[in-house]
């Protein structure tokens, strides 16, 4: 999920943003759960609340 959401700025390609944003989404209440399980799904929903800096 990260490089989709990586990806969308450097090619100007909003699927890739939505995509992710769908696979975090759909995944939340398993992440709430059980958040050790889901490292890098958790890393990518910090990236996608607070986006790194160009």
């Amino acid at each position: 999920m990260i490089a989709l959401q990586r990806l969308s700025p450097l090619t100007n390609d909003l699927h890739c943003a939505e995509s992710a944003k769908r696979v975090i989404a759909s995944f939340f209440k398993q992440m709430e759960d059980h958040a050790a399980n889901f490292g890098s799904l958790l890393l990518a929903l910090e990236e996608q609340l607070m986006p790194r800096a160009s």
